[in-house]
């Protein structure tokens, strides 16, 4: 009797310490069961649940999984412990999803040092909301514990939680401790957070060396923000020799795995490299971004569509394009539509459409616009003629250093046009344009000169005038001057 179960304790004892259920046939599966049953070995009721759950040497069965891993639970397992915590807790073989109950069980495992325990029993405290009081402290305390023990996820996990400062201070010198320390284990968003912090010099002194260290690490392994990060620091040549040809690789990378911003990245650095070549991978990018609704890809595209630059010249297309990225808001392409239903070709003029964008971009501040829809509402081209709004456009326009509108609502302050009229400021404003060498305000101002109604005639400063206006190639000052000075 005395060694009735020994070759059955043994060979408990040989799956225990390999966690192999590879070989385990259906002779193993018995010795376990027999183990199980008639010694009530704690260890070999988890044995046989894993059998159970995995179907090795015996038919797959939740139930006797569940009940042999709560037998051997109950006798204080904390391996069984963890695993009914994690069952509870994700909901697995058959069983509802239970948050009390996964922290019963994690809590039993916890206490006896079973690592996993400790950090599923911590993140379950410090993100629960219906099954505890979002115990941070608590929380803080488990995950130490797990850290402490060479827990990666715990790691890591301390390392946001000291970073983020959620319900305990912030303290960015221990976020760094314990990134290094998850990362020196091979965690790769662990590796991403430590180069952040090394390049921005928090919690610990800015090292442009370590943080491009552990960015090409994370890269390798795949991280995306990681590859993001290190094309952005090739293209721009910060940390390392600018390489539009790595930025390239990188951000290829990236691109690959639908990311909207590298792909736009990329073809822009594509476009960049081939410059007027015909470039089909860069237009093919620039495309998949334009497609999904980016207006800037959208911008691109009709700006190269209507120059025929790296693609075939096609006016629909521009058109189809700077629709969308004008309807979007981008302001580029409003304005661009404007000039191309006001100004282009006549089968493709559009009155109304052409002064509804010129009206969008310059509420959005596109001076040019804003100086030409003055311009229209001064001479009433294709709106109705409003002296009030051309004031109000044209003064935009001014305020935007344009000097033609400066040299306009002066012209409309010495007559009383659209503003109270005020000789002075008009002839402020004209002197200003001027000065600033518009031809069309040299002529009016040498007309102010020589006729001498804002101001005293003073002909030496009007044929100043109308020489510097002729020199600027002014046609009529060319004339004034032959047939009077």
């Amino acid at each position: 009797m005395r060694y009735k179960h020994l070759k059955h304790l043994i060979l408990v004892l040989c799956i225990s310490f390999n966690a192999n259920y590879s070989f385990a046939g259906n002779e193993a599966f018995e010795s376990i069961k027999t183990v199980a049953e008639e010694l009530n070995s704690a260890n070999a009721q988890y044995l046989l649940a894993r059998m159970y759950e995995l179907g090795k040497g015996t038919k797959k069965s939740t139930k006797k999984a569940i009940k042999w891993y709560t037998a051997s639970a109950e006798q204080g397992y904390s391996k069984s412990q963890y695993k009914l915590g994690l069952i509870s807790e994700e909901g697995l073989l058959g069983q509802r999803k239970n948050k009390k109950r996964a922290k019963f069980w994690y809590e039993k495992a916890a206490k006896q040092n079973h690592t996993d325990a400790q950090y599923r029993l911590g993140m379950l405290l410090y993100n629960g909301k219906q099954y505890s009081k979002n115990n941070y402290k608590t929380a803080l305390g488990w995950c130490l514990k797990a850290a402490a023990n060479s827990h990666i996820e715990a790691q890591a996990m301390l390392g946001n939680m000291y970073l983020e400062g959620k319900g305990i201070k912030p303290n960015p010198e221990n976020a760094v401790i314990w990134f290094e320390q998850a990362a020196n284990q091979g965690h790769v968003a662990s590796a991403f957070n430590l180069a952040r912090l090394y390049e921005g010099g928090r919690g610990t002194e800015k090292n442009p060396t370590n943080a491009l260290r552990w960015y090409e690490w994370a890269a390798k392994q795949g991280h995306t923000q990681a590859q993001l990060k290190l094309a952005k620091l090739y293209q721009q040549g910060i940390s390392v020799p600018q390489n539009n040809n790595e930025a390239i690789k990188w951000y290829k990378k990236v691109a690959k795995k639908n990311n909207t911003n590298a792909q736009y990245q990329l073809a822009m650095l594509l476009l960049e490299r081939d410059g007027d070549k015909t470039s089909t991978e860069a237009i093919d990018w620039l495309k998949k971004v334009a497609i999904k609704g980016r207006m800037e890809a959208q911008h691109e595209l009709a700006k190269r569509y209507q120059t025929g630059n790296g693609i075939e010249k096609n006016l629909d297309e521009a058109i189809y394009w700077h629709e969308k990225a004008a309807e979007a808001n981008n302001v580029a392409s409003q304005f661009e539509l404007s000039r191309i239903y006001l100004h282009g070709n006549l089968d493709i003029r559009d009155l109304e459409n052409g002064i509804h964008w010129l009206e969008e971009s310059a509420k959005h501040d596109v001076a040019d616009a804003q100086y030409e829809l003055g311009m229209r509402y001064y001479k009433g081209l294709g709106v109705q003629k409003d002296p009030n709004m051309a004031f109000y456009w044209l003064q935009k326009a001014s305020d935007n250093k344009i000097i033609k509108a400066t040299y306009q609502i002066g012209y409309m302050y010495t007559k009383g046009i659209g503003v109270k009229k005020d000789t002075e400021q008009g002839l402020r404003l004209i002197q200003y344009a001027a000065e600033e060498n518009l031809a069309d305000a040299q002529l009016k101002l040498a007309q102010i000169y020589e006729q001498g109604v804002i101001v005293e005639t003073d002909l030496e400063k009007a044929q100043a005038w109308y020489l510097t206006a002729a020199e600027n190639g002014n046609v009529y000052a060319q004339e004034r001057l032959n047939l009077k000075f």
